[in-house]
């Protein structure tokens, strides 16, 4: 397959954004095909988009796959109607801030990076779900890496999900807001689920303590997951365990700082209850033993 050169122009990419084109994919397809150069999909343009430029994949429930490394100014997934980006094993996909994973007009935007895949949103922030009545999924395997800020499910009525598998690693370099723009001063959006499977590593510099997991929205931590988060944030993470805000698939969490990193780790453990049911059952059943 051939394949097309866009560059990987990091350092002048938020230059460039000025003067960039907003190009849409017409149909499904592969990244390289250009629908403006005669064929019946692809790109409508006549040069494969570069670091200036704002892909969009939103043609009637689309789906683009990517399996090389190329650089964009911004990605737009199922903005006004439906779409997906698959990131493919051995895909990379650079851009700059301005991402957005679902927005307007009740659509459904859907990002899917696999194992061995990799998308970094370089600086700003990245949005799932970003307006009203729309549903945003994103699904790792691969890596995603955010430079900025994570905002899921902001609008009235939407919806937002990320989902870790294993393998799949998420650092999120700012704030993170689960059902709104603004922790601090924005009002609650509709509901955001991250999940973090078994071997999957969410990786944060920074959440509000009471205000990033709003009414509604849940961060799961499932068993062999990790979630990390910059300063001591013990006491918040047991605080939105209390409030059904963080949730675990053994039952409950443990949060534990390092003050020489400055981070807080939070895994899932078994609740004391279960605790105390496995120890009577392994007693039993060393008596049990012990008598045959």
């Amino acid at each position: 397959m051939k394949r097309l050169a866009c560059g990987v122009v990091m350092g002048s990419m938020a230059l460039a954004m000025a003067h960039g084109a907003t190009i849409r994919y017409h149909g499904s397809g592969s990244w390289d095909k250009l629908e403006g150069v005669g064929q019946t999909e692809g790109w409508q343009s006549a040069t494969p988009p570069g670091p200036a430029d704002t892909v969009r994949a939103n043609w009637g429930g689309n789906t683009v796959t990517l399996d090389y490394e190329t650089s964009v100014g911004r990605f737009q997934i199922g903005v006004d109607e439906s779409g997906t980006f698959h990131v493919l094993n051995g895909g990379t996909l650079h851009a700059a801030s301005g991402n957005k994973v679902g927005n307007n007009n009740n659509c459904t935007g859907t990002l899917l990076i696999d194992a061995g895949g990799t998308v970094n949103a370089n600086g700003g922030w990245m949005m799932i779900a970003g307006s009203d009545l729309v549903t945003g999924i994103a699904e790792v395997s691969g890596t995603l890496d955010i430079e900025g800020h994570l905002w899921m499910a902001t609008g009235s009525g939407s919806s937002a999900s990320l989902t870790i598998n294993p393998g799949g690693v998420v650092n999120v370099g700012a704030n993170i807001g689960l059902g709104t723009i603004a922790p601090a001063t924005a009002p609650t959006g509709g509901p955001a689920t991250i999940t973090v499977n078994m071997s999957g590593t969410l990786n944060l510099h920074h959440w509000d303590n009471t205000g990033s997991i709003r009414d509604g929205s849940v961060l799961n931590i499932n068993q062999g997951g990790v979630v990390t988060i910059g300063g001591n944030r013990v006491s918040a993470a047991n605080d939105y365990f209390a409030a059904g805000k963080i949730a675990s698939d053994l039952g409950a969490i443990e949060a534990t700082f390092n003050p020489g990193a400055d981070l807080t780790t939070i895994i899932a453990v078994p609740e004391p209850a279960t605790l105390g049911l496995l120890g009577a059952f392994g007693a039993i059943g060393l008596l049990r033993r012990r008598r045959s």
